[in-house]
């Protein structure tokens, strides 16, 4: 489901999204099409899937140092 904004074709008139690159009725290019203003793309999504796979490694990490703790430690005392 889209939330882009529509415009008219230029060439056959049908409305399209924003976020289209090309007419889906008559294969015009959408004049309005900016690929630099799509959410997730480039460098911002290399970021948020970098800082995500750092936080489950993390996650991981703790979860691993706990159970050892748990198992091996507490035995001790």
């Amino acid at each position: 489901m889209s939330r882009s904004k529509k415009v008219k074709c230029g060439k056959c008139g049908k409305q399209i999204d924003t976020d289209d690159q090309f007419c889906g009725y008559c294969g015009e290019e959408n004049q309005s099409y900016d690929p630099a203003s799509k959410k997730g793309t480039g460098k911002t999504a290399q970021r948020n899937r970098l800082q995500f796979r750092v936080l489950i490694t993390v996650f991981i990490i703790a979860i691993v140092v706990a159970a050892y703790y748990a198992v091996f430690v507490a035995k001790l005392l």
